[in-house]
């Protein structure tokens, strides 16, 4: 097949995958802030500041069950209760028990401690149920912690609540706004999490506007520069790896080129969310999207348009690179991130390349709808749909990491695999007839001439654009075992045992001389590409013929189908009268 310019690969990628973009907010998971009233005055916070101000009042209890109906009506599986300090708004509770009653899947809490101590009020809230709980730890150690949330004692009293928390069953994450008063306790982090049993630590980096209102000189003082945190991040996680490599630690909106050996553990957005904040006259607003509206105020410098980062990445703050400018921020290449990233953390930016590849057409009879990409998750999904006299059929192509490259990624069947990426293949029900089967076929057969090409070196067939390494095909595709592993078992039984009786009575014919003169069976081998066999036959002068026997699926016929191949050189009439006679032969 033949290639495409690569801009035009790409541009191919974007339109697939807006063309599988839902409608935002069906099923998006929602979070929704009680009020600003907080017991904290954390530096980078404007709960904190407001609240001191006196300007942070309560929001009435009606709007927010509101809210909370309407995500469950939308579909929101997971809910997310924010503040200030959720606990201390009297919402609180009630929104608690209406939220279990909606049966979200999963209720995360976000809490500074300032009611967990309390073991009389953690009893009230177990009691309805198993919480995630999100506590705010400002920092590695105690005088981090509260140095940061400018509240002395602050730190023993998250300790105490978590402990009760986990003495009753419930899960305990952690989070923290990583500042200028923080970032040098990061390296205390692995010891502070294993010791209180904390399962989950999520850092992010300060957003200028959601510091409050506040001076350039106070923000700079609060915002250290991202290069000068990078040694402090990088004993952390290190850290992490000596105790537990799968440890759930992830480091929002962090540069990834300033840590590119961590960069897996480093993540900007997140799971579709909307957001229900309370605003500065202390009401709830509408729904908003959280991840689109936390990226309005970043921007990428211009050095980034070279860095394979760049399409995960979302830059950085405008105030920051006003403070700081941009000169730290150094592009990497694809091919230094393959070389810092063997168990591919990083798949999806890896497998790119080979994805233009393959997008970079289409197989005979099915047009490309859709492709989704899960950098989280490491997998490709390229959907493609074809249309049989049964109707639509949909298939699509997972790919995942090889076998051995990190943790083992869920998959469909695999039916191909190369040292850099393995293939599945997932089908919207199951196909039935031949010409469903026929056309799944032949996408797998393009499949396999696709992957063929992209172990050529570049400049080779329509590699001569393409930014990465040959593959080395590691299990070939077996389309006769895939195509078999479709079919109804008793069909497929049936099918076999009338071909094996077939060529046994072949073989006993030709044994016998009984084979029309002059042909001579030379030999039966499996199809390659279906259940079934090949006899090949040959006459004294040149002739050859070829029988495929299939294994026929569908149900109003019979269970073997016959084809024949006659050899150029043959002479028709008597390759006719050979064809004839094992017809009968065959279906004796």
């Amino acid at each position: 097949m033949t290639g495409e310019p690569a801009h035009r690969g790409h541009k191919r990628l974007h339109i697939l995958e807006a063309q599988s973009v839902a409608t935002f907010g069906a099923g998006a998971q929602i979070e929704i802030q009680l009020g600003h009233v907080c017991n904290n005055r954390c530096v980078f916070c404007v709960s904190g500041q407001m609240t001191e101000q006196r300007l942070a009042g309560t929001i009435d209890t009606a709007p927010v069950l509101r809210e909370l109906e309407a995500a469950a009506a939308r579909g929101a599986k997971k809910l997310t209760i924010l503040g200030g300090e959720p606990t201390l708004q009297r919402s609180f509770l009630p929104a608690l028990r209406r939220a279990v009653e909606l049966e979200f899947e999963e209720i995360v809490i976000f809490t500074n401690g300032v009611k967990t101590r309390r073991r009389s009020f953690v009893d009230e809230l177990v009691a309805l149920g198993r919480f995630t709980w999100r506590f705010s730890i400002q920092g590695g150690n105690e005088a981090a912690h509260d140095r940061v949330t400018q509240k002395q004692g602050a730190f023993a009293r998250i300790i105490e609540g978590m402990r009760h928390l986990k003495e009753l069953g419930q899960r305990v994450t952690a989070n923290a706004c990583i500042n200028e008063h923080s970032y040098r306790s990061l390296p205390d982090f692995p010891a502070l999490i294993q010791a209180h049993d904390i399962t989950q630590l999520h850092l992010d980096m300060i957003r200028p506007s959601d510091a409050g209102v506040r001076t350039d000189e106070y923000l700079r003082a609060i915002m250290p520069r991202y290069a000068d945190m990078a040694p402090y991040f990088r004993e952390m996680l290190e850290g992490f790896e000596a105790i537990d490599p799968e440890f759930d630690v992830n480091v929002g909106n962090y540069p990834y080129c300033l840590l590119p050996e961590w960069s897996h553990k480093i993540h900007h957005d997140g799971e579709a969310t909307m957001t229900v904040a309370a605003d500065g006259a202390n009401e709830l607003s509408k729904p908003w999207n959280k991840y689109e509206v936390k990226r309005v105020d970043k921007r990428h410098p211009p050095q980034c348009d070279a860095c394979v980062f760049k399409p995960q990445c979302n830059g950085i703050f405008d105030k920051y690179a006003q403070f700081y400018g941009h000169d730290e921020f150094v592009p990497v290449s694809r091919a230094r991130l393959r070389a810092l990233d063997p168990r591919l953390h990083h798949f999806t930016l890896l497998v790119e390349p080979h994805l233009l590849e393959l997008v970079r057409g289409e197989p005979p009879g099915w047009r490309a709808t859709r492709l989704h990409r899960s950098s989280r998750d490491r997998f490709v999904e390229l959907s493609l749909t074809a249309r049989t006299d049964e109707g639509p059929l949909t298939a699509t192509l997972v790919l995942t990491p090889p076998a051995g490259a990190g943790a083992p990624v869920d998959s469909p069947p695999v039916v191909l695999e190369t040292d850099r990426f393995r293939v599945g293949l997932r089908l919207e029900g199951r196909p039935r007839r031949a010409a469903e089967l026929a056309a799944v076929a032949a996408l797998l057969r393009w499949l396999a001439a696709r992957v063929d090409d992209m172990s050529k070196q570049p400049g080779d067939s329509s590699r001569d654009q393409v930014d990465a390494p040959p593959v080395t095909v590691t299990r070939p595709l077996q389309l006769a075992r895939v195509i078999a592993g479709m079919l109804p078992a008793e069909r497929l039984a049936l099918g076999r045992a009338h071909i094996t009786r077939a060529i046994e009575r072949a073989r006993r014919h030709d044994a016998r001389g009984r084979l029309p003169t002059p042909w001579r069976l030379d030999g039966a081998a499996p199809q390659p590409d279906w259940p079934g066999a090949i006899l090949r036959l040959s006459s004294p002068d040149g002739g050859e013929l070829e029988l495929t026997l299939s294994v026929q699926p569908d149900r109003d016929k019979p269970a073997v189908s016959v084809g024949a191949r006659v050899g150029d050189d043959t002479d028709p009439a008597s390759a006719g009268a050979c064809m004839q006679a094992m017809r009968a032969l065959l279906a004796g």
